[in-house]
């Protein structure tokens, strides 16, 4: 039996914690603006397709 995956490159060894940090935080900022009705957000992927959740 063999199994196959495709391999994935993964950047999470190589993100600054600090600039990430700093990036989620303007994310929950954001969430909470949306949340109180502040704001409508939409999340974008790189190709600009709307993601809904």
């Amino acid at each position: 039996m063999v199994n196959w995956k495709r391999a994935r490159k993964s950047h999470k060894g190589k993100q600054d914690p600090v600039v990430r940090d700093r990036k989620q935080a303007d994310l929950d900022m954001l969430e909470l603006a949306a949340a109180t009705g502040e704001i409508d957000l939409k999340y974008l992927d790189e190709s600009f397709f709307l993601c809904m959740e």
